[in-house]
């Protein structure tokens, strides 16, 4: 939201008028009153003449402009962290207040559902979910109905799957072994698959390729869902 009033203390501190100043920018006084008083904005380039005409950042005549002047004059290391802090802050706000999160549609499936649909379909479409302060593309969100991937992600928790064609170590995928589905990091060696679940309550699995693992997709994110 551009800030009127900013551009009015700028000019009267450098003691124009409106005149004056709609003559070094090529506008009307009535423009530089109607900016002043938020009847109306200036454009793009006129924006860029005021800023020069006052040696500011563009970004000064919007509420944001403070936290964008310092953020720019950080290092990237300090800028991250910056980052981190902000999200944190913001993950807390939404605690304390869940009514005011943002909701996001999306469908779920249950394993068995999942796996009928991969029987039954060719074609799996792709949706973006935003969550988190980001954008995931995903394929298909799974409730998860068992402990096998606490304390990483708890049982009741919606994770997001997105099919993969190459194993990236390391990573956790939802595998088929034996007819059994599961969720495991997933490091692949020459001759088969180990499948480490992050729960210690289940067992290593090492797959070779004889007996035909199929990997099939990868987690790409997870969250709580929020009641209604």
């Amino acid at each position: 939201m551009f800030l009127g009033e900013r551009l009015k203390d700028l000019r009267i501190n450098k003691k124009l008028s409106q005149d004056k100043l709609g003559s070094l920018l090529e506008v009307s006084k009535v423009a530089i009153s109607n900016w002043e008083t938020g009847k109306s904005v200036p454009s793009e380039a006129n924006l860029e003449r005021i800023a020069k005409v006052f040696d500011v950042d563009v970004h000064y005549f919007y509420s944001y402009g403070e936290l964008l002047t310092i953020f720019n004059k950080l290092n990237p290391a300090l800028q991250g962290r910056l980052i981190e802090y902000a999200a944190t802050m913001l993950k807390q706000q939404e605690l304390n207040n869940p009514a005011s999160t943002t909701k996001y549609p999306y469908k779920t499936y249950n394993m068995d559902s999942f796996l009928e649909t991969l029987n039954d379909s060719s074609k799996v479409p792709s949706f973006t979910l935003n969550y988190d302060y980001t954008k995931t593309l995903y394929q298909f969100a799974l409730w998860m109905q068992d402990d096998s991937l606490e304390p990483e992600i708890p049982m009741g928790e919606v994770v997001l799957l997105k099919f993969e064609n190459e194993v990236e170590d390391g990573k956790l995928y939802l595998v088929v072994f034996n007819g059994q589905p599961m969720f495991r990091r997933v490091y692949k060696h020459s001759t088969y698959y180990k499948f480490v679940p992050i729960n210690n309550k289940y067992d290593t699995i090492f797959a070779p390729f004889e007996e035909k693992p199929e990997i099939i997709g990868k987690i790409v994110g997870h969250f709580k869902p929020i009641e209604k």
